[in-house]
């Protein structure tokens, strides 16, 4: 592979890192291997990716979509994804939620929710700006249930509650 795509991608990830926060990254470039692993062989990197556990609830989210499929991110669900539109949601306190649709319309946009997010038996309180766009409890459906196991095949992804926006 030629390095220059690789390393136009890793200049973009460090960007996103500095603006927006976000995970561990590490690149690394090797020389004269073309598509054999790297000096060490793939251990290294496995090792070194198995130091980290993942979070299947971050309480902040910036998603930019890129396939109009794709419609669940984490605990975001969008109907009809917009590529390149970069949506974020962040829970603010143990339960209120902002969310930023980037001048998106908000029909087809859900928060997927459970207690590992927020507590389901408390009022949820959700913000776009200063605007409060839902307020209340958010009652467990099988229905959000099925249809998120259905998106994923993840266990983790699974999810018992929704907010529909409107």
């Amino acid at each position: 592979m030629p390095a220059a795509p690789n390393v136009f991608a890793n200049k973009v990830v460090l960007e996103w890192q500095r603006d927006h926060g976000g995970y561990n990254y590490k690149y690394v470039e090797v020389n004269g291997q073309g598509h054999g692993a790297p000096p060490g062989g793939h251990k290294v990197g496995f090792e070194w990716l198995y130091g980290f556990k993942r979070d299947p609830r971050p309480k902040y989210v910036l998603w930019e979509p890129v396939l109009p499929y794709k419609r669940m991110f984490y605990w975001l669900w969008w109907e009809k994804p917009v590529a390149k539109a970069l949506i974020k949601a962040i829970v603010k306190a143990p339960n209120e939620i902002e969310i930023d649709l980037a001048g998106q319309p908000r029909a087809g946009f859900r928060i997927l929710l459970d207690d590992a997010l927020v507590d389901l038996s408390k009022e949820i309180t959700v913000r776009e700006g200063s605007e409060v766009i839902f307020k209340g409890i958010v009652p467990l459906t099988l229905s959000t249930m099925l249809m998120t196991a259905a998106e994923r095949y993840d266990t983790q992804s699974v999810f018992p509650a929704r907010i529909d926006l409107k």
